[in-house]
């Protein structure tokens, strides 16, 4: 019987975390009280609202919080890709997103950074359908092509939506772009996005590079 086998697939890890609505509540407390930065789209519009910190999940009301996504991470990259041990996979930053009504997150990807992710800390009823990942072009033909198609599978596709909700963790590869859909209610959403790098001795012989996280 003929079989297809799919050749090197793009991974996005998920779970639902066992955070408390009791904690939850006391991050979502924490992270209101902090300066908030105002975005703009590509028009110069207001579109939701940044954290003006470098690393809020380093912040001690969160640090339990950082554990579990640390520790999630650690599974993706050892348990699951395989990465070798020997690597050291650190957090470099995190910040907070706050999104109102017609708030939305534009196209893009996480620059010097291997692995990212977001946590959802609030996902109110309507404000969105998730995230949206996207690849510029097929792995089964060149960029320059757009056949018809039939019907869309995630063999065929170009654009994917992962339904998100409440206390979703989200990670993969820093360079796979994405964006978020506009919120559709007054409720704010929360999400906590943040990045990992790799150190240590990476490759061997002629390619072999020390990356140290000293700073």
């Amino acid at each position: 019987m003929a079989d297809v086998q799919l050749l090197f697939p793009t991974p996005i890890y998920h779970d639902q975390l066992d955070i408390s609505d009791d904690e939850r509540s006391r991050i979502q407390s924490y992270v209101e009280h902090l300066d908030w930065i105002t975005d703009t789209d590509i028009h110069d519009h207001p579109n939701g609202q940044y954290l003006d910190v470098f690393d809020v999940l380093a912040h001690n009301p969160l640090s339990n919080l950082a554990t579990i996504i640390d520790n999630h991470m650690h599974a993706f990259v050892h348990d699951f890709l395989r990465v070798s041990r020997k690597l050291t996979v650190k957090r470099t930053n995190s910040w907070a997103n706050r999104h109102y009504l017609n708030d939305y997150c534009h196209e893009h990807h996480h620059s010097n950074s291997v692995f990212s992710g977001v946590y959802y800390l609030n996902i109110p009823p309507n404000s969105g359908p998730g995230i949206v990942f996207k690849r510029m072009g097929p792995t089964w033909t060149s960029d320059a092509w757009e056949f018809n198609l039939d019907e869309l599978t995630a063999q065929n596709e170009l654009v994917h939506l992962k339904r998100v909700n409440t206390n979703m963790l989200l990670l993969f590869p820093s360079h796979l772009t994405h964006m978020v859909p506009a919120s559709e209610t007054d409720e704010p959403r929360y999400s906590i996005a943040f990045n990992y790098f790799v150190y240590g001795e990476i490759g061997n012989g002629t390619n072999l590079v020390h990356v140290s996280d000293r700073r």
